[in-house]
């Protein structure tokens, strides 16, 4: 028993450090598996969109291990990078982007439409005379 939580206090040690070590152009892989698309929104999108990725990031990790295993016998450090980089982008990014979207829906409608609409009456005047 005692065998098994080293084992998981090493592994999230581990994710730990692979999250915030630089993988990929010089960015760490918690910035990589947030959903790009809502960076430049407000923080009621950006939150949960990074919450998101964080869940994403621990979710991937696991398969991302598994499949750089060959890299880790092999002192393939390219390999390891590239691997468990990529894994973890295509799994963190589609779970970022299922916790911002509704945050983005509801941003979109109930704040930027409002302010669309304000800032542009002409347009409701043209389209009933």
């Amino acid at each position: 028993m005692k065998n098994k939580h080293n084992l998981i206090i090493f592994f999230a040690i581990f994710a730990l450090y692979c999250g915030t070590s630089n993988i990929c152009d010089g960015h760490s892989i918690f910035q990589l598996t947030t959903f790009p698309f809502y960076e430049d929104e407000s923080a009621f999108v950006e939150s949960p969109t990074a919450v998101g990725g964080v869940v994403g990031y621990f979710i991937g990790m696991p398969p991302a291990l598994i499949l750089a295993s060959p890299g880790i016998l092999f002192e393939a450090n390219n390999y390891i990078k590239y691997v468990m980089g990529y894994t973890l982008i295509c799994i963190g990014q589609p779970i970022s982007f299922l916790f911002g979207t509704p945050s983005y829906i509801l941003k979109k409608v109930f704040w930027d439409g409002p302010i669309f609409l304000w800032n542009s009456p002409n347009i409701l005047a043209k389209q009933f005379p």
